[in-house]
């Protein structure tokens, strides 16, 4: 609700002691807090609002009450989401303020479905909502056949990457990011499907990048800036074809290689997405470790780490990387030296953001 509104009352009902009480307030108005868009399926805060000065977040009971005493509207559901937590610590609960916002595509050769889709789709949805759901609602939006004649797919910069097979698993754990594009397909009338399957990126697998490798002396710059380690698995260097790992999952293809020995795809603009990619890994998969590290030194009692837990860290995030942009350790490192990525302002922001999760969450 306004935080205006709950001011007000707190200082009429006296909630708040330090307050010279005033007069009631009126009906609750939400709608200030809301994105002025009549096709939002879903209830949108605008940009840049504050809790506490803005906004004031209240439990349902009590928003319920307020709104049966006063009246108003409309109700803006949030969700709590638990993320993080695992072997060293629980999982932090955050209230989902801002929902995932996904562009949605239609593949169909049913000329009903592509003019009931026409074209691109915005959608917005909790993190917590599962592929499922996800699916659920845009075979209701666009009219489309059953659950079991559609399939989704990352189509990160419309390039498909991999098919969302698990579709048990919530948005949050299928690494997609905000406003990036999404595709839906539907079964051909044959039964077949117009893309080849792709395994899903728990399948894939292209080395470990040595995230932590120096990561307390100066040879983390290179290591820890970039997200990748002197390392490489998967396909190597002078590959242009998907590679598989030993759990035989099809990565991304990066495409034909330049005279530089790199896939033409890893150009300068897209090394900077992937690293971009790699500080959000990061980020979300050492928070857990960071709490561990913070518990202990607050205890007294050593925060000494388990070398396998920082190893499969490595792994999933090198793991999402090859899925994702089709490229491997040694391409990205090779990609970072050719372009002068460690000395290029633009780049500095990105390897600042990296190195600072390193050293705060291992240090």
């Amino acid at each position: 609700m306004p935080q205006s509104w709950w001011t007000q009352w707190a200082a009429y009902s006296n909630w708040d002691p330090t307050s010279s009480g005033g007069d009631a307030p009126g009906q609750i108005v939400t709608s200030d807090l809301l994105v002025d868009d009549e096709d939002a399926t879903e209830y949108l805060l605008r940009e840049g609002l504050r809790e506490g000065s803005d906004f004031k977040v209240l439990g349902e009971a009590a928003w319920s009450k307020l709104v049966e005493w006063y009246g108003g509207g409309p109700t803006i559901r949030r969700i709590a989401l638990a993320e993080g937590g695992g072997a060293y610590s629980k999982p932090e609960v955050l209230l989902e303020l801002t929902l995932l916002k996904l562009v949605v595509h239609l593949q169909s050769d049913s000329a009903t479905h592509k003019a009931k889709a026409s074209g691109e789709y915005v959608l917005h949805m909790s993190k917590s909502a599962s592929v499922h759901a996800l699916l659920e609602k845009m075979v209701a939006i666009w009219a489309l056949p059953g659950l079991d004649k559609v399939r989704l797919w990352d189509y990160y910069k419309k390039k498909r990457y991999t098919q969302l097979s698990d579709t048990s698993k919530s948005l949050m754990e299928t690494n997609l990011m905000p406003a990036q594009d999404v595709l839906v397909e539907v079964q051909q009338a044959d039964g077949s499907w117009r893309f080849s399957d792709v395994s899903n990126g728990d399948d894939a697998s292209g080395g470990s990048m040595d995230l932590f490798d120096g990561v307390s002396g100066s040879s983390s710059s290179t290591a820890a800036a970039t997200g990748h380690g002197h390392g490489g698995g998967g396909s190597g260097r002078g590959s242009s074809s998907p590679t598989r790992g030993s759990s035989g999952g099809a990565v991304a293809d990066a495409g034909p290689i330049g005279e530089n020995g790199l896939p033409q795809s890893l150009t300068k603009d897209r090394l900077k997405e992937i690293m971009t990619f790699n500080a959000v890994m990061l980020e979300k998969e050492l928070r857990p470790i960071k709490e561990h590290v913070e518990r202990a030194k607050r205890s007294g009692a050593p925060s000494q780490l388990d070398p396998q837990v920082l190893m499969q860290v490595q792994m999933r995030i090198s793991q999402a990387v090859q899925q994702r942009f089709g490229v491997n350790d040694e391409q990205v490192m090779t990609a970072v030296e050719l372009y002068g990525a460690k000395e290029d302002p633009g780049f500095k922001p990105i390897l600042r953001r990296i190195a600072s999760t390193l050293s705060t969450s291992l240090s």
